[in-house]
């Protein structure tokens, strides 16, 4: 691992089949939307041993067209909506504040938990993300602190405090410890 710079972090590790599955998905997402990759997935890239059947994704809105065409060319590229197949309905259940679900086509697993950001943490998560270089791609997740207090604070379940354990022995020289109590505060 190495930070190109503040803002950038290079991973030169053999992508596994989630990661490989991430790097196609957003690769088609970036054309549509500003996103970040949060949760489990980012602890599971930076080497937490532990399954996930899901990668969490929170994207800025699209409009009705924007959206039809990103659904268009998911469909085109394999994919399909584990929920529902009609475009609309899916943007309609966006809208409304509910995760959707896409996978590559005959499967469920592994699947994006996909959702619109609907207040200012989460365009604030956008707004600070960090953009992770693999092998196969690039891919934005959610900065460090924010991630680890998310976690402690927020999701509190064991196997996120170990998350949170994680990440914060990984990036233990990295952390910016102001940030990391400044997210803490702001969400206990």
């Amino acid at each position: 691992m190495e930070f190109i710079n503040k803002k950038t972090i290079k991973l030169d590790k053999i992508p596994t089949l989630l990661d490989e599955f991430m790097v196609d998905f957003t690769k088609i997402l970036q054309k549509y939307s500003k996103y970040v990759i949060v949760s489990g997935y980012v602890s599971i890239l930076f080497g937490r041993s532990r399954a996930t059947e899901d990668i969490d994704i929170l994207v800025e809105k699209m409009s009705k067209n924007k959206f039809y065409d990103f659904y268009s060319d998911l469909q085109k590229n394999g994919y399909w909506c584990v929920n529902i197949e009609n475009r609309e309905e899916i943007l309609n259940i966006l809208l409304d504040g509910f995760a959707v679900r896409f996978a590559k086509k005959q499967n469920i697993i592994p699947n994006i938990e996909f959702k619109f950001v609907k207040n200012s943490l989460e365009k604030n998560t956008i707004k600070t993300s960090l953009d992770v270089l693999m092998p196969t791609g690039k891919i934005k997740i959610s900065n460090i602190e924010l991630q680890i207090v998310y976690k402690e604070k927020v999701l509190k379940s064991d196997k996120d405090l170990e998350d949170a354990r994680h990440l914060e022995t990984v990036f233990k020289d990295k952390i910016n410890n102001t940030l990391l109590e400044k997210y803490r505060e702001m969400l206990k």
